[in-house]
């Protein structure tokens, strides 16, 4: 008895779970430009930096991206009282990856980055995660833009660090 209602209870989750598992035989795979050269603004512990990044797709619905860029930051400093001393510029090589969901060009975006700091600073490495939006064409030589907000796991104290960052490139 106790096996009828085990049997009873699981046959129709099976039965249901395999059909959802089910895709239409021979889908082409949707073909986009899988090169994006971008530059971004504000983001990535950087104050601008130019990057390469390349998606990686899975189907049309899910890709993944890796970047890799250069970029440069200054000094945090408030001077209220008094003149102040210039500040410190840094050489900054910002690396991510996302995963990217989303239908057609639009894309939400969410990962992990990290930036290293080349400069005199005591901090020279930072990990932080990355959520956004990513609009990518369909067509080579199109542009592609992404919106994206990050936050640091360890407080900054002498780098600008902004959370918010933007990025305009060309598809590739």
């Amino acid at each position: 008895m106790i096996k009828i209602i085990y049997l009873g209870l699981f046959l129709p989750i099976i039965m249901l779970s395999s059909g959802l598992c089910a895709q239409p035989g021979q889908q082409k795979p949707m073909s986009r430009p899988l090169h994006v050269i971008s530059l971004s603004a504000l983001g990535d512990a950087s104050i601008f930096a130019i990057n390469f990044e390349r998606l990686f797709m899975v189907d049309s619905t899910f890709m993944v991206a890796a970047r890799i860029g250069a970029g440069f930051n200054q000094e945090f400093r408030l001077c209220v009282w008094g003149p102040c001393t210039p500040p410190s510029t840094y050489f900054t090589l910002p690396v991510h990856t996302t995963i990217n969901f989303g239908r057609k060009r639009n894309f939400a975006e969410a990962g992990f980055g990290a930036t290293i700091i080349n400069g005199n600073t005591n901090q020279h490495l930072f990990f932080y995660p990355i959520f956004g939006y990513r609009l990518h064409p369909f067509v080579s030589g199109r542009i592609s833009v992404r919106v994206y907000f990050e936050w640091p796991f360890r407080e900054t104290e002498d780098i600008l660090f902004i959370p918010l960052g933007f990025s305009l490139g060309v598809s590739l």
